[in-house]
């Protein structure tokens, strides 16, 4: 099962308040959780995702209360205001969205090749904290194996899109000569 919320639907300042925490997330998820034997942890500045590997389906319910309620605890955000915000995908509805993800279709610009670097880093700190149980790890490894030939088989992987990319290819039109134009950029 996954816990997700993105871009597509909320204000990215939301977004960076679930995110307090999240590099350790997945660990404590797991130690609250009873049956829960795997999480990754997916936080950009876009999304904040949670992949969970869950023993009992019939457990869903009570696991997605206390993983809630552990976001709430770490974030600061109220538990009725993340419930709201996460929406719940299990099955194949799961693997659908993260290969979406993996390969840049859900991404703020579709095609967006950073996306499926930072699924390989959560992928590799789920790695190192033992949080990413074995389906967990063969749906990532799958994933970004797919990412892999959309980016090389596509017209996507020759982009060379970004957010950045594209924010610099709208100010072309409007801003003077690169050369003598003067500049601060900042980032989520």
């Amino acid at each position: 099962m996954s816990l997700i919320a993105s871009h597509h639907d909320l204000d990215l300042d939301v977004l960076e308040q679930l995110s307090v925490g999240a590099e350790s997330l997945g660990e404590r998820v797991v130690a609250d959780c009873p049956g829960l034997t795997g999480a990754v942890v997916l936080a950009t500045c876009n999304r904040f995702e949670l992949y969970l590997e869950i023993d009992d389906a019939a457990e869903v319910d009570a696991t997605v209360d206390r993983v809630v309620a552990r976001i709430s605890a770490d974030s600061g955000v109220p538990d009725a205001r993340v419930a709201e915000v996460l929406g719940l995908a299990v099955d194949e509805e799961v693997a659908r969205h993260l290969f979406g993800v993996a390969c840049g279709l859900e991404s703020m610009v579709v095609g967006e090749r950073e996306i499926s670097g930072q699924v390989r880093r959560a992928l590799a700190v789920a790695k190192a904290s033992g949080t990413a149980g074995s389906t967990l790890d063969r749906l990532f490894q799958a994933a970004l194996r797919s990412a892999r030939v959309v980016g090389t088989s596509t017209g996507l992987g020759t982009a060379g899109r970004s957010v950045v990319s594209v924010a610099f290819g709208l100010a072309r039109g409007v801003m003077p000569d690169w050369s003598i134009a003067r500049a601060v950029l900042i980032g989520t």
